[in-house]
Order: structure tokens, then C-alpha cells, then sequence
């Protein structure tokens, strides 16, 4: 099994999630969801309104179908 998880920020403080897989682990679905929130939940900070918050990308090249 080949693991490849990046997480990254653009110059418009864009979030990324960015993973590759060589199997199609049971639970990614879960942990794909998890990493978003995650890349949300690091911009703020408390009394942060939330207008402030900045996309949060997730792109995950897998070697199958994940959905459909």
C-alpha cells in the first residue's frame, strides 16, 4: 500500500487536502469528510466570524471508483 497525503495552503490562503491511494481504504469516505472539517475548523479561532473562513479542498487520486 502506497500513502501520499498533502496538506497544503495557496497565496489565497485556500486549504487543500490532497491524498493519493493505492487501495481503497474501508473508512476513507469518513477520514476524507474528517480532513475537510479539520481544514476549516484550523482557520478559526474563538469570536472568528465565520464570513473569514477560506475554501477547503479535497482532492483525492485514488486507482478506483470511490462513488457510482
Amino acid at each position: 500500500m502506497a500513502i501520499l497525503d498533502v496538506l497544503a495552503q495557496d497565496a489565497e490562503d485556500r486549504r487543500y487536502n490532497i491524498e493519493m491511494q493505492t487501495t481503497l481504504p474501508v473508512d476513507l469516505q469518513n477520514r476524507l469528510t474528517f480532513y475537510g472539517c479539520l481544514n476549516y475548523v484550523r482557520q478559526l479561532s474563538s469570536g472568528s466570524p465565520y464570513h473569514h473562513l477560506r475554501p477547503a479542498i479535497s482532492i483525492c487520486v485514488l486507482d478506483r471508483r470511490l462513488f457510482g
